[in-house]
């Protein structure tokens, strides 16, 4: 007896890293954290792993985006 009350293909809860700015949030917290532990920040392609789904190229520019901020606001210098 298999009595499931949410079927395999319920998508109401939404994934975690279903969109842009949802990868970017999440790459921004754990870089603040791996930063902030005085360990080194992730590389933004771990995050291009981790959202198969999303066109590469877009997500790539806005990663960089979120890297270079975070990264002004260590003080470090960032040349664009």
């Amino acid at each position: 007896m298999n009595d499931k009350t949410q079927s395999p293909d319920d998508h109401s809860q939404p994934s975690p890293m279903n969109s842009i700015e949802a990868v970017c949030d999440v790459f921004e917290d754990v870089w603040r954290k791996a930063v902030g532990a005085g360990q080194e920040p992730p590389p933004i392609e771990e995050f291009l792993r981790r959202a198969p789904h999303i066109e590469p190229n877009k997500l790539f520019a806005e990663l960089l985006k979120v890297e270079f901020q975070l990264r002004q606001e260590h003080g470090h210098t960032v040349a664009q």
